[in-house]
């Protein structure tokens, strides 16, 4: 015998039954909303992690880095060495190619050791670093090292007459030239020819004295080494001719200092800050073409540093470098363009940011 439903034939059994019915279908769905809305929750709680992983790939932590060595190749610069603003890396060994165009940024190639201000020069499409520290042996070096930045082959190709670093370096008419520098005991006025095409090295001038962090340029058929540290400041200009091997001038600053940035613009020599009594934001104009070495301020930088590094890239000048590397947290090589302006201003651009990969 069949049994009966109990709310069958009973309408308040029926209503209750439907109630019943009711709650558990809201139940029901409210779970079936529940899973939707945790299925929701993680994948935005996923979609956050995302973003910030990738904003921490594309800013790139793994080429924070200050007390670098900068030279410039077409429309790349190369960052050499310096100091890791990452966990424990400390000294690099890294060639790290920035497009400027671009903007993009790769590894291109590895030293033989850690450095950091490493003396480096752009020659005839290569890179050459003359000397330097080397970190794992806790020596300056005499080598000399050419880099291809396109195949990242890395090769001894000279030797200095002794170790050095804090020379400064430049490339010019097919020689490579370095002036004055530390060896870790003393302070060197030699200036110093290299010729790749044949790897030999010889001593072809010397300075007025010895002298370490001074910036040298090519202007023309000469060579200016301007500032640096004898024992104290240096504010002497010295134009060199490396074809006689001579002194051939000298001229001042506005006042004596180290550390600066040299670099040529419009046929004239540009100095970017520099350490003295006290950090420099001058940008001064050297004219070393009338009778005597003549030098302007034209300018003032955002914030006064030393040790910053300035390419000319598609006559398009670039800082590399600069007082923001030690307030803040940066997690690239602080990389800002430098435009001069019609009424003698100097605007500096906020700062550029590089995507790539170390691989």
């Amino acid at each position: 015998m069949e049994r009966s439903h109990p709310s069958q034939g009973n309408p308040s059994a029926r209503r209750y039954h439907a109630r019943l019915c009711n709650l558990v279908r809201r139940l029901r769905e409210r779970s079936q909303n529940g899973i939707v809305l945790l299925y929701v929750a993680i994948l935005a709680i996923a979609a956050v992690a995302v973003f910030y992983f990738g904003r921490t790939i594309i800013q790139q932590p793994w080429i924070a880095r200050e007390q670098i060595g900068v030279a410039p190749i077409g429309d790349r610069a190369y960052v050499v060495g310096g100091t890791s603003r990452v966990a424990d890396e400390g000294l690099l060994d890294e060639v790290l190619e920035l497009d400027l165009t671009d903007r993009t940024v790769r590894l291109a190639a590895r030293l033989p050791w850690s450095t950091l201000y490493p003396p480096v020069a752009a020659l005839d499409g290569a890179l050459y670093v003359v000397g330097g520290f080397a970190h794992e042996e806790d020596t300056y070096q005499a080598g000399i090292l050419r880099i291809d930045p396109d195949s990242g082959n890395v090769a001894r190709v000279g030797e200095l007459p002794s170790p050095r670093g804090l020379n400064g370096v430049t490339g010019w008419n097919g020689m490579l030239y370095s002036a004055g520098g530390w060896n870790g005991a003393d302070r060197l006025d030699e200036i110093v020819e290299f010729d790749p095409k044949t790897g030999q090295t010889r001593i072809v001038g010397r300075l007025p004295t010895p002298r370490e962090s001074a910036s040298l340029v090519a202007h023309q058929d000469r060579l200016y080494v301007i500032g640096g540290w004898d024992g104290e400041y240096v504010g002497e200009i010295v134009e060199f001719d490396p074809a006689s091997g001579e002194v051939v001038r000298t001229g001042q600053l506005a006042s004596p200092r180290s550390r600066t940035a040299a670099q040529v613009l419009d046929g004239r020599i540009l100095v970017f800050g520099g350490k003295g009594d006290q950090f420099l934001n001058e940008i001064v104009r050297i004219d070393p073409d009338g009778s005597a070495i003549e030098c302007e301020i034209i300018g003032r930088l955002p914030e006064a540093a030393a040790d910053l590094c300035f390419v000319s890239v598609n006559e398009r000048l670039f800082q590399f470098g600069g007082p923001q590397i030690r307030r803040e947290q940066d997690r690239q090589v602080v990389v800002r363009e430098v435009t001069p302006t019609d009424d003698g201003a100097w605007v500096v651009s906020d700062r550029i940011t590089f995507h790539g990969s170390r691989e």
